[in-house]
């Protein structure tokens, strides 16, 4: 098990590789298992199939419905275990399943957990290792082998101005902002819905979507202003409303393109949303969509461009970590000018562990379909920059880095500042 997709297929080539004895099988979110509701489709998959790499969240569903023993399992290893901790899915495996198990005096299977960075805090060991039921070993032979082929980075502190302008009020943002606001309830699709089918649950529903002030409409909206608001708090205002109108318009061309004839809820939804897409464009001040120029940016992105200029030189492969995944594809587009273009080549990476043709998102323009090919170009030298979440720090395959940035301040850093 392992805590990423591109993870587990990597580990799951490099097993069917160097074990040709053994039938070894990938399994993820990719491959559609929420979908796989009766156990004849589970017993015909994991039929003589010797070892199975994938998602622990895959596994915590299948013991959750008792499609597959925790009895039947010979060998659990849990790769980046420090993740093993509170409401993990690796940890949901061991406290649901594998401890009731091994305290009725029922067969469990052993575990091995693996960790580069198993010390979080002053007391993660110890929950880690009563979690999985096992006891920390590290390697200390040929230690002074290893050490004379380390070498520690070299740090870097680069410092910025965190002050950021005020929304203009014709802009798509304040716009944006207007619209979650005074989002009207009484119009929506789904509290239409609950008014037209006039039984108890569905007063139930509506008291609780009245109290919450929540639909599947609004909620679209609201993350795509608070993903908005932060690459504009990290990135500057321009970049936050390209963020929003590519948003907005990507939403529209995918709505052109699969257009139902259906009259169903999901349909009256999507026109609702539709609408006021169209409406948040047509009401926005526009004069401002030329390509993006660093210096309408914030200082932090002014600094980040200005770092990566300097720190040019021959055979350069480069990663820069954000933590959210809208902030990969608007610090991509920004990093993208004449200057940079010349010297960097940029691709992006989020890591994710459902199906690439899944429904698309207001606030996503993450393309899984490229970011594979991206990460192949950037292991072949073809690409040299790479913008991507932390999922690119644990375990995956690619070649040393001579420049890591962090452009957001690391966790476990932060009491050292």
């Amino acid at each position: 098990m392992t805590p990423s997709r591109p993870l587990s297929e990597q580990q799951c080539r490099v097993l069917q590789e160097h074990l040709p004895a053994y039938h070894v099988k990938s399994l993820t979110g990719a491959d559609d298992v929420d979908k796989w509701t009766d156990k004849h489709l589970w017993n015909a998959f994991l039929t003589g199939v010797h070892v199975v790499v994938g998602t622990p969240a895959v596994l915590a569903d299948a013991l959750t419905h008792a499609f597959v023993s925790i009895s039947d399992l010979s060998l659990c290893i849990f790769d980046e275990a420090h993740r093993c901790t509170k409401g993990h899915p690796m940890n949901k495996i061991m406290r649901d399943f594998y401890h009731p198990t091994k305290l009725r005096g029922d067969a469990v299977p052993h575990v091995l957990g693996l960790s580069a960075s198993p010390v979080l805090n002053s007391n993660g060991l110890a929950a880690i290792e009563s979690n999985l039921d096992a006891v920390t070993v590290t390697p200390k032979r040929f230690r002074e082998e290893l050490e004379t082929h380390t070498h520690p980075p070299e740090l870097t502190k680069v410092d910025y101005d965190e002050n950021a302008p005020a929304l203009r009020q014709d802009s798509i943002c304040y716009k944006l902002y207007q619209e979650v606001t005074c989002y009207d309830l009484g119009n929506d699709p789904y509290v239409l819905e609950l008014l037209d089918q006039d039984d108890h649950q569905a007063k139930l529903r509506l008291l609780k979507v009245y109290k919450k002030g929540k639909t599947n409409t609004s909620e679209q909206l609201h993350t795509l202003m608070t993903r908005a608001g932060h690459i504009s708090t990290q990135l500057g205002n321009s970049m936050a409303e390209w963020y929003i109108r590519t948003c907005l318009r990507r939403y529209l061309e995918v709505r052109q393109s699969s257009s139902s004839l259906i009259d169903d809820l999901e349909s009256r939804e999507r026109h609702h949303l539709e609408a006021i897409v169209r409406r948040l464009l047509a009401a926005s001040d526009t004069t401002g969509e030329t390509r993006m120029d660093v210096a309408s940016t914030s200082d932090k992105a002014r600094e980040l461009h200005d770092v990566l200029l300097r720190n040019t030189k021959t055979g350069l492969r480069s990663i820069v970590f954000v933590e959210q995944r809208a902030m990969v594809v608007a610090l991509a587009h920004m990093l993208r000018t004449p200057a940079l273009s010349q010297l960097y080549n940029i691709g992006t990476f989020v890591g994710n562990s459902g199906h690439p043709s899944r429904k698309i998102l207001l606030s996503d323009l993450v393309d899984l379909r490229t970011q594979d090919q991206d990460l192949q170009a950037f292991r072949d030298g073809e690409k040299n920059l790479m913008i991507a979440t932390n999922v690119l720090e644990e375990g995956i395959d690619i070649p040393a880095c001579n420049g890591v940035i962090c452009f957001d301040l690391p966790k476990n850093l932060i009491s050292f500042v």
